[in-house]
Parts: C-alpha cells; sequence; structure tokens
C-alpha cells in the first residue's frame, strides 16, 4: 500500500516577516542638538546613494561611568574581565573588578575599555569565563548598569531598504521639516548588517510539528494573503477588457510594486479571486496593460465589486511567498523554520529588495507542505485467515528522517523490515514520510518516488482457502515523541527555570505540596529509561512560610559535579553558581527497556512549607525519548 500526501493548513498569521537592520558606527558627537535630531524614528539616508535609508531604533555610544546594581556571588578579584548584554546591544566594555570575600562584588567596577554602542540604562553581566583562572574561574548573577556615556558613536538602524551603505560617506537625515540635512563633519565609520533573520529578507514561519528538520527540506507555502485592504472593481472584469477598473482615488496604493514605480520595467501584480493579473501601469482609475492567468491562474470574469487585491506583501510581492522554498539553515524549530525570500526572481530588483517591517501576516487559508516523523507505527487492517493453513505476513520501506536538533541524515532508503500488523511496533530509529516535494525532490530511486510502502504477503497451502483483507477499513498510525534539546549549558543559560516559555517540548511539572511542617531540605528519587541521546534535568521552586505562594522560577538541582558528600555534613554545593540539575551521583545511560535509579538533593535551604517539582526532558534522537516512573519527593528539616 502505498501512502498519500497531505498539506498542513496553518494558524491565523502564520507568516512573520523581518526588515533588514543595521549597525552604523559613526563619527562621535557629543553636541547635544545633533544627539537629539539622531533618535528614534529618525529617518537615515546614504549620501552617496540616496536610494539607501533606515530608521533608528536606537543609540549608543562608549561607557563614561557604571553603577553596580548587583554584587552577584562566587566572583574573585580580577582585572579585564569582560562583559555580555542582558539589555541593550553595545559591545566592548571591559572592567576591573573586586570582590569580597565571600565572592560578592564590591565598590564600582573600574572601566578597562569603554566598548561602543551602549545607552544609558543598559544593563551588562560578567563573562564568567574571563574571572579567575584555571579551577577559579566562577562567579553568577552580577549586573552593572551603565549609568552614563560620552556623546554618540552608534546608530541602530531598522526597517533598512535600498541596500548596504557606505563606509566613509556622509551621514544625512530628514529633519523634522522633512529636509535632508547633511552633516559635513559627521561620516560612517563602521557598517554591520543584519544576518540571518536581519538580513530583511527572510521570513519565519509557524507550522506546528512540521517534520522538516533538516536543512535540506523544500516546503511548498500558498494561500499567502496580501496585508494591504482590497478596493472592488467598479465594473466588471472580462475577457475582453482592457484594463482594470477601480474607484477614483483607490489606484494609490498600487503605483508601487516591491518599492519601485510600477512601469514596463517593473510589473505590479493583484489578485481578484483565484486569478493573478500582472500590470505595467496605472491611471486615475485603472491599472491597465494588463494580462491575465499569471502563474498558471485560471483567467475567469470577475463581477463588478469583486475585491482587487495588491499582491504583496509588506512590499514583497507574493509570488516570492507562494511558491516553493528551501527551508533556510539555521534555527529550525519544532514547530517553525525560516525561509529565505529570493530577491532575484520574478522581476526586477533595484535598489535591494526588503521586507518594509516586522510584523505577522498571511492571513487564515494559509497552507504548507510537512514531512511526518515516527519512530513507531500500528499498521490496522481487518484480516480474516480461515484455518490453520492460512497466514499473513507484512514488511515496510521507510527512509530516514532527521529529528529535531538531531544530526541525523533524511531521506536514505531504509529498505523492507518486518513488522507485526495490528500491533505497536517500536523502531530503532526516527522515520520520516516526505511531501510530495520532497520525494519528488530525493527519492527518485524509489518506486513512485513514495517514502512509505507497507507490503503484505498472503500464504496458503490449501488452494480453497486464502486470507482476505477488508482494504476500505485499513489505517496506519504513526507515533513520535516531541523531544528538542535547547540548552547545552543548564548553570548559565536560564530558561528552564522559567515558569513560562520554557524551550524544551518534553516537561512535566507536579502538583504543588504543602507542608505541615517547614523543612531545609528536599530530596527527588525516581527510576528512568535514559538512552544515551537522551538527557533529563530536574529543578524545584518554594514556597516559603512568609510568603502566600510558590516562588514564581524554579531552582535546578546541585548535580554530582557540583556536590560534595562528607558523613558529618552531607551534601554540599561547590558553587551555586554551577548547578545542573544532574542527579547526586553520576548514573550511565540505559540498555534497551532499563530503568535505573536516580536521587537528586538540595540540602541547607532556607525555610520552606511547600515545592514543586519540574522535570525537563531532551534529546537528539526522537526515537529514544526519556521514560520516568516511581517519582517520590521527600522534604526533611536537620
Amino acid at each position: 500500500m502505498q501512502t498519500q500526501y497531505y498539506i498542513q493548513k496553518l494558524g491565523n498569521n502564520p507568516i512573520t516577516t523581518f526588515p533588514k537592520t543595521v549597525t552604523l558606527g559613526i563619527t562621535t558627537t557629543t553636541n547635544s542638538t545633533l544627539i537629539s535630531d539622531l533618535g528614534k524614528g529618525r529617518k537615515i539616508v546614504d549620501a552617496t546613494k540616496s536610494y539607501v535609508y533606515g530608521n533608528v531604533i536606537g543609540t549608543g555610544s562608549s561607557v563614561s561611568t557604571v553603577g553596580l546594581t548587583t554584587g552577584g556571588s562566587n566572583y574573585v578579584t580580577d582585572s579585564s574581565v569582560d562583559t555580555y548584554n542582558i539589555t541593550g546591544n553595545g559591545s566592548g566594555l571591559v572592567l576591573n573588578i573586586t570582590a569580597s570575600s565571600v565572592g560578592i562584588i564590591t565598590g564600582t567596577p573600574v572601566i578597562v575599555n569603554p566598548g561602543n554602542g551602549y545607552s544609558v540604562g543598559d544593563i551588562v553581566g560578567i563573562v564568567t569565563a574571563t574571572v579567575g583562572t584555571g579551577s577559579s574561574v566562577r562567579g553568577r548573577d552580577a549586573r552593572i548598569t551603565i549609568s552614563s556615556i560620552l556623546g554618540l558613536d552608534t546608530l541602530y538602524l531598522g526597517n533598512v531598504q535600498g541596500g548596504s551603505f557606505t563606509t566613509g560617506s556622509l551621514l544625512n537625515y530628514y529633519n523634522n521639516s522633512g529636509t535632508l540635512v547633511s552633516l559635513a563633519s559627521t561620516t560612517i565609520r563602521t557598517i554591520v548588517n543584519g544576518s540571518n533573520e536581519n538580513s530583511g529578507n527572510y521570513m519565519r514561519v509557524n507550522h506546528f510539528d512540521h517534520g522538516m528538520y533538516a536543512n535540506n527540506n523544500i516546503v511548498r507555502i500558498s494561500n499567502v494573503e496580501s496585508s494591504t485592504a482590497p478596493v472592488p472593481l467598479v465594473s466588471a472584469l472580462t475577457s475582453s477588457s482592457a484594463s482594470i477598473s477601480v474607484a477614483a482615488g483607490d489606484t494609490s496604493n498600487f503605483g508601487i510594486f516591491e518599492g519601485i514605480s510600477v512601469s514596463e520595467n517593473n510589473l505590479g501584480y493583484v489578485k481578484i479571486g483565484n486569478e493573478i493579473i500582472k500590470y505595467n501601469g496605472v491611471g486615475s482609475q485603472t491599472l491597465t496593460g494588463i494580462t491575465r492567468g499569471i502563474d498558471s491562474t485560471i483567467q475567469i470574469d470577475h463581477d463588478q465589486s469583486s475585491l482587487v487585491y495588491k499582491y504583496e506583501l509588506n512590499g514583497v510581492s507574493l509570488r516570492r511567498i507562494n511558491k516553493t522554498h528551501n527551508i533556510s539553515d539555521f534555527d529550525i524549530g519544532m514547530d517553525g523554520y525560516y525561509v529565505e525570500i529570493d530577491r532575484s526572481a520574478n522581476g526586477t530588483n533595484m535598489p535591494q529588495l526588503q521586507f518594509a517591517s516586522e510584523g505577522t501576516f498571511g492571513g487564515s487559508k494559509v497552507t504548507a507542505t510537512e514531512n511526518i516523523l515516527y519512530s513507531s507505527i500500528v499498521p490496522t487492517y481487518d484480516l480474516i485467515t480461515p484455518g490453520s493453513k492460512t497466514s499473513v505476513s507484512a514488511n515496510i520501506r521507510s527512509v530516514t528522517g532527521t529529528s529535531v536538533d538531531g544530526s541525523e541524515t533524511s531521506f536514505s532508503d531504509n529498505g523492507f523490515e518486518p513488522i507485526q500488523l495490528n500491533s505497536l511496533n517500536t523502531l530503532k530509529s526516527i522515520r520520516v514520510i516526505c511531501s510530495k516535494e520532497n520525494e519528488t525532490e530525493y527519492l527518485s530511486g524509489l518506486a513512485r518516488n513514495k517514502s512509505f510502502t507497507t507490503g503484505i504477503t498472503l500464504s496458503t497451502t490449501d488452494p480453497n482457502l486464502s486470507p482476505i483483507i477488508f482494504l476500505d477499513t485499513a489505517f496506519t498510525e504513526f507515533i513520535s515523541s516531541r523531544l528538542n534539546s535547547p540548552i547545552s549549558d543548564y548553570s548559565s543559560d536560564n530558561r528552564s527555570n522559567l515558569i513560562l516559555d520554557d524551550p524544551h517540548a518534553a516537561v512535566y511539572v507536579s502538583k504543588a505540596v504543602k507542608l505541615v511542617q517547614p523543612a531545609t531540605s528536599l530530596k527527588v528519587i525516581l527510576s528512568a529509561y535514559r538512552h544515551e541521546s537522551a538527557d533529563f534535568r530536574v529543578l524545584y521552586s518554594l514556597s516559603r512560610p512568609d510568603s502566600s505562594e510558590i516562588d514564581q522560577s524554579f531552582e535546578l538541582f546541585p548535580g554530582y559535579d557540583n556536590l560534595k558528600y562528607t558523613t558529618s555534613a552531607g551534601y554540599s554545593v561547590l558553587d551555586s553558581s554551577k548547578n545542573s540539575g544532574r542527579p547526586d551521583n553520576f548514573v550511565s545511560s540505559s540498555l534497551d527497556n532499563q530503568f535505573k535509579e536516580y536521587e537528586f538533593t538540595a540540602d541547607n535551604l532556607s525555610l520552606f512549607n511547600g515545592y514543586v517539582i519540574k522535570i525537563v526532558m531532551s534529546g537528539t534522537n526522537q526515537a529514544y525519548p526519556p521514560r520516568i516512573k516511581e517519582l517520590r519527593t521527600i522534604a526533611i528539616r536537620w
């Protein structure tokens, strides 16, 4: 039996567009009037290429003074430590820090390198790897606030259009009166163009469980709707019509297409019903020079008052969007992916084409092709095998898939393997049923390019008896686990500590446990199957006697790599900044269906009278998700 591919209807407005961003380093100015003039929203223009422009979304400069907001813990006194941004976009700030005997930063850090691009109020942290040496590298949770800056040396631009700015070009901008101002003494020193989604021609597709996790997947997107409000026809459009008639004043949005005036050299497109129509001129009430049935759409008559949509999304022709794309090779998520818009396809492209702004679009009818990942199947067939002389056997032919965050190769032929009908069959690797586009592209060596085939053999030793299969009720259930691996270092990445927006696809959170007597120690004991490709971490959240509810964040258990055990004092934490959520002792990965016991301990806690346990599961092979049973918790007071 051969499978049929299908196309998924996406959620409402599943397309997010991203404009181009640019960071301009400019000649430092301390002129307060100019600094005010170059504030947020100001339009900046390249003096040598007037079609290249962007709007200021932020400014910055080198740091003049800083203030210590939070001293953190477990630091050592050191010089020339690097910083990272908690808020803001500056770079290059280097500090000397002084730590107390208990590891808290004291006093005001001394600026060694003031960096560039910082704003007053930005908050930075200390890069732990630059504090101390060897085993002394440590520290967490310091917060340093930028108190003042020296003038202005950086412009952060969004909604950039036209291409790239020019190094050494004069800085031009439009003032409040709309007059172009040229600054003879201020030039563009450095240019950093946005990358990936900030390049101006990427869009994010929100697509639940799409199954296309290898970067060589192909996806066909259809039915994305215009972001421009439609206008009605004022007269019917028939096969003999030479132009499209709309009401006076309603042609204003149609004169510009993809940022350029419509002409014979830069065509515009509209959609009426399901028909796409090309035009090359705009009159006071008409779109002229029309060509019907573009992109193989069907030419039909359209009644008066039919809606005319500009076939464009946020400044980009929908002919570049409603088509087949290669999935981009960055940030492929379990429920979404990026695609790059081809700037050179379907017409002219001068100046460089960009999305006009960030926003969510598409409407309610967007569809996209997808794959189906699976690691288990239940082939269900209504069978009759009369007598002991008849039998039925089955096998499947499948192709390889790629797990979320996995490294498996997709689209390789697995060949045939035996399966049991009407039973759960657990496979040893992730498999994929491909979309038609992927089957056509990659599976030319398989019969009919199909990515899944079920073969059933009917056997008998009696010429008067035969097994019977009722194909009208046959179906196969494909099963996979939602498992990803979003965090590589739990001690430095605190996203798993969040109540909401945890990036793990597999999360367990217990009900709140209330204690009659307060406790100071918490232990979690559980049994788990964990394949070598998988992992899980355990966290806790406490409520205190002086609070009315559970804290709104979780804390990782210390982990065997951050614990020291003595018979007199029990477990003690070596460095609270390096809690990992691992068990108290190392536990090797499991064999097939082997469950091992894990213990997690947090001692010497402040008094608490309630707690919640959280378990986050991860892995790079969706065929082997962690499985947990026999979860027990103990809270005591030493």
